[in-house]
This record gives structure tokens, sequence and C-alpha cells, in this order.
């Protein structure tokens, strides 16, 4: 069985190529012309049994399937390619592909909406303050409880990083400021009480049914930059709330294939902050952990996947595996350390200089896709 992974440039796209070579399956990476080889991280792979490429002029959708051995798995990484294969139709007699409908990926991105529907399912949010007909955003500064987080409805849509898709407001000053700003790049901004805590991430496959088969819990102990950006050092957690709030959610959404949800709090009392409904950053955490997830997303595809029993189900993974993301762990040490945090300092270097935690681009002894990742973030060729 040949699985065919896009947007193979992305490090989190190295994830399901170790763990579905390490599971028997024939791996193509795959990626679109004018994207140069260097930033191909795949094709530097031992694991990389096959590449290919497609015209950027093309449908990707329907590009990456005529590219594609005819009959293969296509596991979609990137957004815009999710969204192709959702949108058309002219691939499915070549390759096999799990993905929802184009109402359903809009609403899983659209964070005012999930939060709604969340709170309409019993499932903890945080405070939500939605600006009333004729509310003036001085109004609302003086109703909303400080501190307070403002977010794009969907910032990904915009192109931003993950720390520049939210401000963070500790008066009505700045809050009105703020608001006003985002409001002209995108309408409606999401503004909700900011939780301390950790970030708590799940991720769930759901079969075309809306079904759970596989699901992986962690937690973000450290991230860079330090408040809101990707996670740099984490670690393997299990929650049966977790799993179930997901499982329920994603089952209302009618959503299909792989999504993160992202919460705040702790793996047992957390709070849903979004969904995002494709593979996510740290991924290699799963293959770190020896997760069956990337093998459960190519069983749903083909609808050889059993639905998971909530009140039963146990992890299919090592709870307790921690990973480290270079060199972004490094730097947020640093920046802890400049900030006058000496214990956090000490506790993440010593994670970071423990040769026993895993690095997130140089697992199952596979070093060259690491280091032409380092190599593209000095600038090298």
């Amino acid at each position: 069985m040949n699985i065919v992974i896009t947007d193979i440039r992305y490090k989190m796209a190295l994830a399901p190529l170790w763990s579905l070579s390490q599971a028997g399956y024939q791996v193509v990476c795959g990626e679109a012309d004018g994207v140069s080889r260097e930033k191909c991280l795949g094709f530097y792979s031992k694991y990389c049994q096959q590449t290919i490429r497609w015209s950027p002029q093309e449908e990707p959708a329907l590009a990456i399937a005529g590219a594609s051995p005819t009959g293969s798995v296509v596991l979609p990484v990137g957004r815009e390619t999710l969204r192709s294969f959702s949108r058309s139709a002219g691939w499915r007699d070549q390759v096999k592909v799990l993905v929802s409908p184009p109402e359903v990926l809009d609403r899983a991105d659209d964070k005012a909406e999930v939060q709604r529907l969340a709170a309409s399912l019993g499932i903890p949010t945080p405070e939500t303050y939605v600006r009333r007909r004729e509310e003036t955003v001085e109004e609302l500064s003086l109703r909303v409880r400080y501190p307070v987080i403002l977010k794009y409805r969907d910032g990904e849509s915009l192109g931003l990083k993950s720390w520049e898709r939210y401000r963070i407001a500790e008066g009505p000053s700045r809050f009105q400021t703020q608001y006003r700003a985002m409001e002209e790049v995108q309408n409606a901004p999401v503004v909700q009480d900011y939780l301390s805590g950790q970030d708590v991430g799940l991720a769930m496959i759901m079969d075309e049914q809306s079904r759970p088969v596989d699901f992986f819990c962690y937690v973000s102990q450290r991230e860079y930059p330090l408040s809101g950006g990707p996670t740099c050092l984490c670690r393997t957690v299990f929650s049966r709330p977790l799993v179930e709030y997901g499982a329920r959610l994603l089952g209302a959404l009618g959503f299909r294939g792989l999504a993160m949800l992202d919460f705040k709090g702790t793996p047992d009392q957390p709070f849903l902050l979004e969904v995002n409904p494709r593979l996510w950053g740290s991924a290699c955490l799963a293959t770190a952990a020896g997760s069956t997830l990337y093998e459960s997303w190519v069983k749903a595809t083909l609808g050889q996947a059993d639905p998971l029993d909530l009140s039963s189900c146990e992890p299919r993974y090592q709870v307790g595996q921690a990973m480290k993301v270079f060199p972004h762990c490094v730097l947020a040490a640093g920046k802890a350390l400049a900030r006058g945090r000496v214990r956090d300092f000490c506790r993440d270097m010593k994670v970071i200089l423990n040769p026993a935690v895993p690095q997130d681009g140089n697992l199952l002894g596979d070093k060259a896709p690491g280091r032409r990742h380092l190599r593209n973030l000095l600038g090298g060729s």
C-alpha cells in the first residue's frame, strides 16, 4: 500500500512518514513544484521511498491525484491542500482521502462557532464575550473581566503565525485599541477570559461516519515565543475527559479525518480553546511515543478502523514520553533566564541536555531531515 504525504516541506509531515514506514507502508513524499528541494525535509529522509511533484498552477487535489500511484492513500498535511481535497471531487477514482466537507472545515476553523457548539454540548470553555447589537467597543470594554484574550476568528486563513493571531488586554484602553485594530483585519474578534494553566492537546482520528477511532493526548511544557508560540517542550499524557470532550465535539461537527483540539488548564480539567482540523506542529511527539495515530488515519481512510469505546479505551502510545523541539527549546530557556525565571531555565535545560529525550527533527535514527531544517533556519544551502 502506497501512502502519499503531501506538503513534505513541513517538519510535522515527518511524523507520519516515520511512523508509517515503521509500520511497513510504502511512503511517498510529495511537494509542489516551485518549492526548492532544500525546503522539502522529507526528501532527505532515509524512509522516503519515492518522491512526487505537481504543478502549483493546477488544483492541488487533482494535481496530487494525477502524480500519485493509483489507489494510494493520500494524507493531506497543509491547510490549502486539505481544503482542495474537500472542495474537489475529481480525485476520487484515483486516490483515497478522508476529508470533511468544506462547510465542516469552515465551522471547525471558526473559533466563535466552535465555542458556541462546545458550550451547547456541555464542554467547558472560557467565558466568551459576544458584542451585542448596537454595543460600542467602549461599552464592551467595560463589560469584560480582565485580563482577556482577543483572537481572530480564523487567523490561519490570514496567513498569520500562531502568536500573531491573538492579543492580551489588561484594561479597557488597551482593549479598545486592540479590538479596533483586529476588527479592521477580520470581522468580530473573539473575546475570552485569559486562562492560566498548561496548554493541553488532543489529536483525534474520526472515521467516515464521524466516529473516533484513535487519539493522542499531550501537554505543552514550554512554548517559543513564551506566550502563545509553538510548543518546544512537550510530554504525553492520558485523560479520559479530554478524549470524551474531543469525540463529542468532532462528532457534532460531523468531522472526518485528523484534528487537533487545543485546551487550557489541566488534562483532567481542560477548557476548550479551538480546533485545528489538520496535522499540528508537535506531531512528531506521537511518533516518539510509538503512537498508532497515523496508522489509524490510514485505516480510517480505507474504512478498516474500528470505532473506540470511550468508556474503556486506553492510550495506544507511551504515556510520559517527552520531546524537545530544537533550537526553539534552547531559545525559550534563554528567554526564561533573561526574565529572571531561573527555576524554569534550570528545569528546561535538564530536559534539553538529556540525551534520552528525543528531538523532533531527529527520530528513528533519521538525522538528515533535522540537519537540513537547521541549515534552512541558518540560511544555508
